[in-house]
């Protein structure tokens, strides 16, 4: 047991360890190749792009959750900050799967707080729920868990409006949708 796999925030087709995953130390690329090969005709040379700095300007983006509206992070702490976040995921994986037995619902809410703290960053100009839904899965499917697609969409938004802003474990009611969804009664 002297050797711990750390898993990735989650590329599908990156072979070895657990799952046939092995790490990831680009996650921001990873991000970007997701957002290019869902987005690539339709955003053109902003499809897999982090937000930066155009004619000198910032691209600051601005965005409505649950009646409220927020500014993803700054272009200059973008990176550092998705860095930190999956970091943090990476973490949490290691720990889940180093417990016995594992905690469905442990790994539902670590893949819940990437899913949600990629989405407050708001990396592209364009796309992002669509873009860090790929990541909540990934994030899910590295802990061995299946995939979700959210079918009430306002029950989504308002839940995330809770998780950008809540306090006390402000991820809970997000990831306890998510574990419904899943139908993990063992979560709800």
């Amino acid at each position: 047991m002297g050797h711990q796999r750390q898993p990735i925030c989650g590329h599908p087709r990156n072979p070895g360890g657990p799952r046939g995953r092995r790490p990831n130390r680009d996650v921001p690329g990873l991000l970007c190749s997701w957002h290019r090969e869902i987005f690539g005709e339709l955003f053109g040379d902003d499809a897999g792009r982090l937000r930066g700095f155009r004619d000198g300007q910032a691209q600051h983006v601005y965005f409505g959750v649950h009646n409220r509206g927020y500014r993803g992070t700054t272009p200059r702490e973008l990176r550092r900050r998705l860095d930190k976040v999956c970091a943090d995921f990476n973490s949490a994986a290691v720990e889940i799967r180093d417990s016995a037995p594992n905690d469905s619902y442990d790994a539902i809410h670590a893949a819940t707080r990437l899913y949600a703290k990629v989405l407050r960053a708001h990396p592209f100009v364009d796309g992002n729920l669509r873009g860090t839904t790929v990541a909540l899965n990934a994030g899910l499917v590295t802990l061995g868990l299946d995939i979700v697609a959210f079918k009430d969409l306002a029950r989504h938004d308002e839940l995330l409006g809770i998780a950008f802003v809540g306090r006390n474990d402000p991820y809970r009611p997000l990831a306890e949708h998510i574990a419904e969804l899943l139908g993990d009664t063992r979560c709800a």
